[in-house]
């Protein structure tokens, strides 16, 4: 089932995909469902409600992020922001991320990162945001894509994207990440 209506005067595309409803809208409203997901075409901001991605959708994201990263002429400047010796010290400080929610660190706390960039780097205030969290979230959907195998993205067939990541600057990292983030539907 697909429909176009008007939201708070803007157009939205709801497209239904297995029982599960995927908004498009703000400033655009083009989605295109394929037989299981949502592939993102032209709409600048979507949200994915509590949908399962299929290994297919996950390469068609890669391919598109790969054409983006080929694509891109500049990276998006370092996000400044408080840093902390722990993530337990962040927490403290700033809250839980709240109902629903994880903090979602944008450039990975793997070891080496940490050892890389420092836990400041890393557990930072400009680096954490708040995601949707849970069985079928954006922050899970995230996750597998960062733990999947993607030719276009990595240039081999053996390493996963995380692996491949960890090689990248800070910068390069955070950017591969907003990007990540952005096309799975989250927002900074």
């Amino acid at each position: 089932m697909n429909r176009t209506f008007r939201l708070r005067g803007n157009p939205v595309s709801l497209v239904r995909v297995k029982n599960r409803d995927v908004e498009c809208g703000e400033t655009g409203f083009l989605a295109v469902a394929t037989r299981l997901c949502l592939i993102k075409l032209t709409c600048p901001s979507y949200r994915i409600c509590n949908l399962s991605v299929t290994e297919e959708t996950r390469g068609e994201i890669a391919r598109r992020l790969a054409i983006e990263l080929s694509l891109r002429t500049e990276i998006y400047q370092k996000r400044e922001g408080q840093g902390f010796k722990t993530f337990g010290e962040f927490k403290r400080t700033i809250g839980v991320a709240g109902a629903g929610q994880a903090w979602h660190h944008i450039v990975g706390q793997t070891t080496a990162n940490l050892q890389k960039f420092g836990a400041e780097a890393i557990h930072n205030t400009g680096n954490l945001i708040r995601i949707e969290h849970g069985k079928g979230s954006i922050h899970q959907e995230i996750t597998n894509f960062y733990n999947s195998v993607q030719p276009e993205i990595t240039g081999s067939s053996n390493i996963t994207v995380r692996e491949w990541l960890g090689n990248q600057s800070f910068e390069e990292q955070q950017d591969f990440g907003i990007r990540v983030i952005k096309i799975f539907g989250g927002s900074l």
